[in-house]
């Protein structure tokens, strides 16, 4: 695979493939794509059945297959941090939303 030189790179070689399944995060595509993590050119893909799986790091497009062992890094090494910190939020929210409702379905 070829590398691209007219783009900033957070990294200079592949930082491996994911081992989670972003899909729910990503969008799959058999185009040619770039890594812009790594600079890496993924070729298109002939074979209907194989799909990269795109992602967002820091704003830039990153494949999964190639650079997606960061996001696997950063949700192990970050991911409890973030749910600790946003749970009370969210509770509060939907504690805020059944409060709404009951008081609009006339319940005490």
């Amino acid at each position: 695979m070829s590398k691209v030189t007219h783009i900033t790179t957070m990294v200079k070689t592949p930082a491996g493939p994911a081992e989670f399944d972003w899909c729910t995060t990503s969008t799959r595509t058999r185009e040619q794509v770039v890594c812009h993590v790594c600079g890496t050119v993924h070729p298109e893909l002939t074979d209907r059945d194989k799909r990269y799986s795109l992602s967002t790091l820091f704003g830039m497009p990153l494949v999964d297959e190639c650079c997606g062992r960061i996001l696997d890094m950063l949700y192990t090494d970050l991911g409890e941090a973030f749910m600790s910190r946003r749970w009370d939020e969210v509770c509060a929210e939907v504690a805020k939303e059944m409060d709404e409702k009951k008081k609009g379905s006339g319940g005490d």
